[in-house]
């Protein structure tokens, strides 16, 4: 299992998440892009996805204004989408949690894409967008899936390579611009989106913000994450924090 603090590839989990919040203290520059993704092989159900829930509540917790969509009622008002069916939980013929299932709690309804591009348009302009994908099978298909917006200039996010039509979340903020699509591109793969996730969110979190205890002991535990994998030399996983 991966941390949440730093952009740490291992199996099942890729986290880039919390590196700019870790060190957001005053007087040091913020991560323009901050990105959170974990994932879970072979996740049958909402309940094994321990890494995907992990990285969304991390999410949360840094864009707590964030409007949460999960397809059980009509899209709001500026959302849409280029191509895909709302399922209400019957498995796709054949294919079952490998081709996505719903994971809100006492939910049924999920957004079930075939495959190739898939594009979420907002009437406003966001910098902050998450949303959970299930039926993720990196190996199978022969390729990656990506997330691709523009904010001026072209930016792509891998998802994690999940295998066993497993599912992850992906979720960034972009403080140094804001944009009005966000694209998704899989090779041969039908998935299933849920939760998604947008909003805006203000650099610095506000005016004289000031971290809740919680947060400090995160920022402690990233230095620690981050001090100790800088000792480290024996370890063959690339650290790369994300600030700027």
């Amino acid at each position: 299992m991966g941390s949440l603090i730093s952009h740490r590839t291992v199996r099942g989990m890729t986290a880039l998440g919390l590196a700019g919040a870790a060190l957001a203290l005053p007087g040091i520059a913020q991560a323009q892009l901050v990105t959170y993704s974990g994932g879970d092989d072979h996740a049958t159900q909402p309940s094994q996805l321990i890494n995907t829930l992990a990285s969304a509540s991390a999410f949360d917790a840094a864009v707590p204004s964030a409007t949460l969509y999960d397809f059980e009622s009509p899209a709001p008002a500026g959302l849409s989408w280029s191509i895909g069916s709302i399922l209400n939980g019957v498995p796709v013929a054949g294919c079952e949690w490998r081709c996505g299932y719903n994971t809100t709690s006492g939910g049924e309804w999920y957004l079930s894409h075939p495959s190739g591009w898939m594009t979420f348009t907002f009437d406003n302009p966001i910098n902050a967008f998450g949303v959970v994908v299930t039926g993720l099978q990196a190996s199978l298909v022969g390729g990656a899936t990506w997330v691709q917006f523009n904010d001026g200039a072209e930016q792509s996010i891998y998802l994690p390579a999940v295998e066993g039509g497993g599912g992850a979340f992906i979720g960034f903020t972009n403080l140094a611009s804001s944009f009005s699509s966000v694209s998704f591109y899989s090779r041969s793969d039908i998935l299933g989106f849920d939760d998604l996730r947008f909003g805006f969110v203000q650099p610095g979190g506000g005016a004289g913000a000031v971290p809740e205890p919680a947060t400090w002991a995160m920022m402690i535990l990233g230095f620690a994450v981050i001090g100790g994998a800088l000792r480290s030399h024996k370890r063959r996983e690339k650290l790369t924090v994300t600030y700027a």
